[in-house]
């Protein structure tokens, strides 16, 4: 199967600096599977990768040209929000139905995983991304100006050796939970929120928090790295490996908060600290806990109480967690470390699970939408 080695007209500020560059910038998915194979002419490509804010219309010399044979792939996977539903990728393609019928779009809407609908593909970018960062960093190391960890290396990628001892950690939580000036969506109010929690019921001095003013690098970062995240937004560059260590949970809200658009998807906000050895406490969509069990088959521990991941209504949802956050921190170090001590195991099957399981495999799915 032929992909066009460009990817199209997108509006995306980091995305603007050419086709060609745009294209392998955001190839990691097609390069994951050695069965693609890349042209750079058109009328020989089987597919014709688009990014997902594309105005066809802007395309139009280029969509006339397609043949009965050919295929317009709609990439939604290198975002998500509390509004890409299964109506808003059907839209989506609508749009491009003026030119051709031969459309489909691929996305990371965990919601829409078993979806059977022709034109529509689940992908599961973000699983797929921290695996290969993770446990096979040479694959990807060689992608010019990389999507989201342009100025990134092997180390920034590296998982803290599984010796956390007890009494080693010094704070109870780690919460890399940053707002953003300016941005005024769900999630940055919640997580202006939670930060706003922690403060008035002097939590603070448990944990490690970020802010505008109090930024977490990765492990030994180039100064390239450092700008990114002073001043950048949307790289990925997890934090260094000594907070782990030092900590017993990660604490933060998620991309996705709201319950009302059937959206759901888990980020590297939930998957680092998963592989770095931390339990994690998540504010995000209802049903995430349910998602990291059932469809990761992730581990967390008993002693730990979830209740507030079957609410519906998002307020109530985030009042449930921060009530069941205070709770949790109301533990000392030394019963944080009993329950570190007895649920050890979980932390390294909660690890391997990127080892053992397998990429979710975008050609075979793409390839069945054509048969």
């Amino acid at each position: 199967m032929k992909i066009f080695d460009q990817l199209l007209n997108s509006t995306h500020p980091y995305l603007s600096e050419g086709n060609q560059k745009l294209f392998y910038s955001s190839s990691f998915p097609f390069l994951l599977e050695d069965k693609w194979e890349f042209t750079s002419n058109f009328k020989k490509a089987t597919l014709i990768p688009v990014i997902l804010d594309a105005n066809p219309d802007d395309l139009k010399d280029v969509l006339e040209q397609i043949t009965p044979d050919q295929y317009i792939l709609i990439l939604g996977i290198y975002h998500i929000d509390d509004y890409m539903d299964k109506k808003f990728f059907k839209s989506t393609i609508e749009k491009f139905k003026k030119y051709t019928n031969n459309v489909l779009l691929v996305h990371k809407n965990l919601n829409l995983a078993y979806e059977t609908d022709d034109n529509i593909i689940y992908y599961d970018c973000m699983f797929n991304r921290h695996k290969v960062y993770y446990t096979e960093y040479e694959r990807v190391a060689k992608i010019p100006d990389a999507l989201w960890t342009r100025y990134a290396s092997k180390e920034s990628f590296s998982i803290p050796v599984s010796k956390k001892m007890p009494y080693r950690f010094n704070k109870k939580f780690l919460s890399t939970n940053l707002v953003y000036k300016g941005l005024h969506n769900s999630r940055m109010r919640y997580r202006a929120a939670l930060h706003d929690f922690l403060e008035y019921n002097k939590l603070t001095e448990h944990g490690f928090i970020s802010s505008p003013a109090n930024r977490f690098y990765s492990n030994n970062p180039s100064v390239m790295q450092i700008h990114d995240i002073n001043y950048g937004g949307g790289f990925w560059y997890p934090v260094a490996d000594s907070y782990y260590e030092q900590s017993f949970i990660s604490v933060y809200v998620e991309t996705l908060t709201q319950s009302y658009h059937k959206v759901k998807c888990v980020t590297e906000k939930t998957f680092d600290p998963l592989i770095k050895g931390n339990f994690v406490w998540p504010f995000s969509y209802p049903g995430i806990i349910k998602d990291l069990k059932n469809f990761y088959n992730f581990k967390l521990p008993k002693e730990i109480s979830y209740n507030y991941d079957d609410e519906i209504d998002n307020d109530i949802r985030f009042n449930k967690y921060v009530y069941g956050l205070k709770q949790l921190l109301n533990n000392s170090l030394n019963d944080l470390n009993k329950i570190y001590i007895k649920n050890k195991s979980i932390l390294d099957h909660n690890r391997l699970v990127f080892f053992n399981r397998p990429y979710d495999k975008l050609y075979s799915k793409v390839l069945n939408k054509l048969n």
